[in-house]
């Protein structure tokens, strides 16, 4: 933390240096620029081709502007209103310094400073023009031998048509050229000093972020008593919602083909007020200056001016741009505010640069067009390098918008990296003889601390990580990294895996301690669930595809480099209630904070204020309860945790209309539920102890005129048995068809069960269609009672059937069900309190409305307690449940809730 802080201040040192040097450029040398215009007007033999080239080339020419430059330096003290010499802010030497400069060197510094700019102006066009400070003076001392004034240079080129020799130019249009000069100046520094005031609104800002940080970590009993219907107004209307509609992860489609990020709103109001404040400095005053010789029309001047100002402008959001970009920025730690974050204030700032950086460009194009100077202006290194600059800044945007990095993010993520160096080396060659480099410079060092401190994890922390990939049906895998035991874990924490050759990986992946996970001090072991999409993920799916069909084992070693830890731990283990919500491989994300804070309340070091722990996972398809079910096992065990999965739509066989009969049986022991029904049929809906059904064998159980046997699952692997007693629920709301359960131990026979035919009639099932076994063994008989007493009725009993009524709502709950006492998963409740004495386990094959889901379980709270919600899931769910979440706060509005969000877009 000490060595950020530093750094932190190191930073804001740097960009303050560079904010006052950068002041202080623009024109070099206002004197050799002033005498280069002036000389101008009395040469007339370079008109056509390379204007500059031919006035470098031009000895008569040179010696005019070095006349002029020798002349003028020594009595520069007389205009005290120019910014030069000793009232010059642009100086590089001050003080005592100029004047033992001066005597040792035997001229002035802005003698020396407009020969320098000569000299760089003639260098950039060739060998033949690279001539040396000693070559100026003395070209100097030569044309004075034969200087003519300017009335006769004026009659010279009346009569000859052309001068022959060098003049003494007239002190009143040096002056003229000179305060154009102070004029241009000026603009630039305004440029700068605009650049400066949007990076301090930026800085307060963050400020705020950091004062939030500090208030949420060190007071927040303050934080769960700030409720009421002021701030609930105020978080469901600025804090929370999406800027328009519930979009916020998901893109936004405009005029059907574009696609934006719409960030929340609070976020909204930020950036407008940034983009605002930047079109108002933009659109500020320009100060014309009349009768000026250097620009001319007042077109010219404005083209200018503008295109200086949005440059300059552009030049100084750079550091800020790559710092909120940077995987490695500092913030991240002192706001605690999420990745994601960053990236929108990112997006934000790259747009208004990069339309700055076009204007510019485009101004600049313009004068050269108007001046018909264009095709000369390629001579110059600092013309070419601001094409170059341009053409990078337009292909980093282009691959950065959304269609091509969510087909191609590794595409993206190269081209990203490569082009913003390619951009920086023009940008700095481009700025290099006007006094900015302040600027390149400090953008170049954030970037290469973001990128060293990279390297500096793999190196310390994931250099040479041993992977064990595990590929599963539904082309999933998990991947288990052991790795250094430098590598501190904390929930809410991802990183990004290097699978050499490719050095360029940019993949985050959210990680968790596995409940199996083998740990010791010299070694830390996590796990991280990969849905291959495009690229590099799913080339690896490829690799352990041919791995399996080649060896038949669906697992493999590997090596890889790990970058990370990154993220930031929410506090939700300061809430009373918790609830977690994740869909798909998201859940990954919600278990890492569930695994947390059971374990913390296991642990006799920091007692939690969490109370209950509702732990909720959409997934698609039936067979992600295999990659996870050691995961789910160890959240059963603990006696505060609700389970609840619902499995919106895959199944193991293809034609699930085709299905008449199914297979009933137990999945895997430890996985503690039993499966019966078809896709159409309803499943337990009513909830079971887990230890009533641990060793239930598999058992077919058909329905009249069956067609085929068809099972849910795969025979699963299990890990060892959960320490406590779980309810199990599994409920459909297709119509009904079957439901079935074992008998209690020592009872060979099974109790008719009822069932319903697809037209909703009753009809009893021959005992003898269903057969098991139950061979249950109690370790203690205190357990079997501590069972038997957990419910009214006898174990058979414990199972109904029947179709779907209008009364259940849509997340899989029966309102008759829910109005009995002692039934169900949530039996056990106190009156009134959100906490089960128990655990519960429940699954159920429905697509749940995520609005309900919410209302019902905040409707459980009372008054006194806290709720936090974390999600993780793809864009549209976080986006669905944001949605929900916000409607509730009204609904709820005396309960201090807070919203936890992970999202890599």
């Amino acid at each position: 933390m000490r060595e950020r802080l530093v750094f932190v201040l190191l930073l804001l040192l740097a960009t303050s240096a560079s904010a006052y040097k950068s002041v202080r450029g623009g024109i070099p040398a206002p004197v050799g620029l002033a005498c280069w215009y002036a000389a101008r007007e009395y040469d007339n033999s370079c008109s056509v081709g390379n204007l500059t080239a031919c006035r470098c080339g031009s000895p008569i020419f040179m010696g005019s502007v070095t006349n002029c430059i020798d002349r003028w330096t020594s009595i520069a003290p007389r205009y005290p209103g120019l910014h030069f010499q000793e009232n010059n802010p642009f100086s590089l030497i001050t003080g005592s310094q100029r004047e033992e400069f001066e005597v040792a060197y035997g001229y002035s510094v802005e003698a020396l400073k407009a020969y320098k700019f000569i000299q760089d102006l003639c260098y950039q066009l060739g060998p033949r023009f690279q001539y040396s400070i000693g070559d100026l003076e003395a070209m100097a001392v030569e044309a004075k031998a034969h200087v003519i004034g300017a009335a006769e240079a004026e009659a010279q080129l009346h009569f000859l048509g052309e001068v022959r020799a060098p003049v003494a130019v007239r002190e009143t249009r040096f002056i003229q050229y000179l305060y154009s000069m102070d004029v241009v100046i000026r603009q630039y520094s305004l440029g700068i000093i605009q650049g400066v005031v949007l990076n301090i609104y930026w800085a307060l800002v963050i400020l705020v972020g950091f004062a939030t940080n500090v208030f949420y970590s060190y007071f927040p009993d303050i934080v769960r008593r700030m409720k009421g219907p002021r701030v609930t107004w105020f978080r469901r209307h600025f804090t929370l919602p999406a800027a328009i509609g519930t979009e916020h992860n998901a893109p936004h489609v405009l005029l059907k083909y574009i696609q934006i990020h719409l960030p929340t709103r609070i976020h909204t109001i930020v950036i407008a007020v940034y983009v605002l404040l930047t079109a108002v400095l933009t659109i500020f005053p320009i100060h014309f200056s009349a009768n000026d010789p250097y620009l001319g029309t007042s077109l010219i001047k404005f083209a200018r001016y503008t295109g200086n100002r949005t440059g300059l402008v552009a030049l100084t959001q750079i550091p800020l741009l790559v710092l909120f970009g940077g995987r490695n920025n500092i913030l991240l730690k002192y706001t605690k505010w999420p990745f994601n974050t960053f990236v929108t204030y990112h997006r934000a700032i790259a747009w208004v640069t990069f339309s700055h950086m076009v204007f510019h460009s485009l101004a600049f194009a313009f004068l050269a067009v108007y001046k018909s100077t264009y095709p000369h202006n390629w001579g110059f290194i600092n013309w070419n390098m601001g094409h170059l600059a341009t053409v990078a800044a337009v292909v980093m945007v282009s691959v950065a918008i959304r269609p091509v990095r969510s087909r191609a993010y590794e595409f993206f993520y190269q081209t990203h990296i490569c082009g913003f160096i390619i951009f920086m080396v023009g940008l700095g060659l481009h700025c290099n003889n006007f006094g900015w480099m302040g600027w390149v410079y400090t953008s170049g060092a954030i970037f290469a601390y973001n990128e060293l401190s990279s390297i500096a994890k793999i190196f310390f922390c994931g250099w040479n990580s041993v992977a064990t990939l595990t590929l599963f049906e539904e082309g999933m895998f998990k991947i288990v990294v052991t790795t250094s035991g430098r590598w501190n874990f904390f929930p809410g924490c991802y990183c990004y895996i290097i699978a050499r050759p490719n050095m360029l990986q940019g993949h985050p992946f959210s990680i968790y301690v596995a409940p199996d996970n083998t740990s010791t001090p010299g070694n830390t072991q996590f796990t991280m669930v990969v849905k291959p999409r495009k690229g590099k993920t799913a080339r690896l799916t490829r690799m352990l595809q041919e791995h399996y069909e080649s060896t038949g084992s669906r697992s493999m070693q590997t090596r890889l480099l790990v970058d990370g830890p990154y993220g930031n731990q929410q506090p939700l283990a300061e809430y009373a209630n918790i609830l977690l919500i994740s869909g798909g491989v998201g859940v990954t994300a919600a278990y890492g904070y569930a695994s947390y804070i059971t374990g913390l309340q296991e642990s006799s070091i920091w007692n939690t204020r969490a109370l209950q722990i509702i732990f909720v996972w959409i997934v698609h398809d039936a067979r992600s309860l295999k990659w996870f079910q050691a995961e789910l096992l160890h959240l059963i065990k603990a006696p505060n945790v609700k389970v609840e999965i619902y499995i919106t739509r895959g199944f193991l066989y293809k034609d699930e209309a085709s299905v008449s009969s199914t297979r009933v049986y137990q999945a895997s022991q430890l996985e503690r539920w039993v499966i019966c029904g078809s896709p159409t049929a309803p499943m337990i809906s009513r909830s079971v102890p887990i230890e009533t059904i641990e060793a239930v064998k598999p058992m077919s159980a058909r329905i009249a005129n069956p067609t085929e046997d068809t099972n849910y699952f795969d025979t699963i692997d299990t890990p060892p048995r959960p320490a406590h007693s779980a309810g199990i629920t599994l409920a459909s709301h297709a119509s009904p068809m079957l439901s079935a359960f074992p008998p209690p131990e020592g009872d060979d026979t099974v109790q008719s069960s009822r069932s319903l035919d697809p037209g909703g009639t009753a009809r009893t099932l021959d005992p003898n269609v269903l057969s098991a076994k139950t061979a249950v063994e109690k370790k203690d008989k205190a357990v079997d009672d501590s069972h038997d007493s957990d419910s009214d009725e006898k174990p058979s009993d414990l199972v109904s059937t029947g179709p779907s009524t209008p009364e259940s709502d849509h997340y899989g709950h029966s309102s008759q069900e829910g109005t009995k006492e002692g039934e169900g998963a949530d039996s056990g409740h106190k009156e009134g309190h959100f906490v089960p004495e128990k655990g519960s386990f429940k699954i159920e094959m429905v697509k749940p409305n995520v609005a309900k889901l919410l209302s019902h379980h905040f409707s459980e709270i009372t008054n006194d307690d806290s709720v936090g919600v974390f999600v993780c899931g793809p864009e549209k769910f976080n986006d669905e449940v944001r949605a929900a979440f916000v409607s509730e706060t009204e609904i709820h509005g005396n309960i201090r809730m807070d919203y936890f969000e992970e999202s890599f877009c």
